[in-house]
């Protein structure tokens, strides 16, 4: 049996029928899932007086890009899907203009917007 993912009930019971004295083998049979699964929540409770997994401290880097100007590269992506796949589009004033009012944003979240132009 590969290990899987325990619901917390399932956790909760196996702390507490560990807590009563069973072994990892015993409250694998009861929940029905790995020993491998039953030792890593058992550890967990062990050290960290849980049953529940800790939140990572950073949930990955900063966006590196605007949501304001991610939003406008979704609209040209949307409106004109063939320009980032190949050299077939053609270049229109609605595009051009689209563009000169992207330009104004920022290319990162740490810089300010210079004015829209109108």
């Amino acid at each position: 049996m590969h290990s899987s993912v325990c619901n917390n009930s399932l956790k909760l019971l196996a702390i507490d029928n560990y807590i009563e004295g069973l072994d990892v083998y015993q409250l694998s049979q009861i929940v029905r899932k790995s020993t491998h699964t039953i030792s890593r929540n058992v550890k967990r409770y062990e050290e960290e007086s849980t049953h529940e997994r800790q939140g990572n401290s950073t949930c990955g880097r900063e966006p590196q890009i605007d949501v304001s100007l991610g939003s406008h590269i979704q609209y040209f992506y949307d409106k004109i899907p063939s320009l980032y796949h190949d050299e077939t589009w053609e270049w229109s004033e609605d595009l051009e203009k689209s563009m000169i009012m992207l330009e104004a944003y920022p290319a990162t979240t740490h810089e300010h917007p210079k004015s829209i132009p109108p």
